[in-house]
């Protein structure tokens, strides 16, 4: 999720590669130095919103969170205020955030509902 933000701004091989759609919607990408761990963990939650999950309890909202923005075990604490989609404009424009929301859907479609697991009866 983290590298679907201005990381892909950090080399000229990265930028090349973005479509038309991605590199004239920078957002205000570059504002803040964000790494991709913290962007990742800031984006989360309108990217579960956008695939339904929307109504999971927001301390399980959290620690995916903190998962994906601890990947590199260093922990972040998560912080509500900068996740609402409002504020995303230095992850990107309207592209980048379909594009997170699109790579997550793929992952959902691949690995499959994570409740399904869980259901029992």
């Amino acid at each position: 999720m983290g590298k679907l933000s201005g990381f892909q701004f950090c080399d000229a091989r990265g930028r090349s590669g973005l479509s038309d759609s991605l590199a004239g919607d920078p957002g205000r990408i570059g504002v803040e130095r964000l790494g991709h761990d913290i962007a990742g963990m800031e984006a989360v939650p309108a990217v579960l919103e956008a695939l339904g999950f929307g109504t999971t309890v927001d301390t399980e909202i959290e620690r995916i969170a903190e998962v994906l923005g601890g990947h590199h075990g260093r922990f972040h604490r998560f912080d509500p205020q900068r996740t609402h989609p409002s504020r995303h404009s230095h992850l990107g424009g309207a592209m980048w955030a379909r594009q997170r929301e699109a790579h997550a859907a793929a992952v959902l479609d691949a690995l499959g509902d994570p409740w399904d697991c869980c259901m029992i009866g």
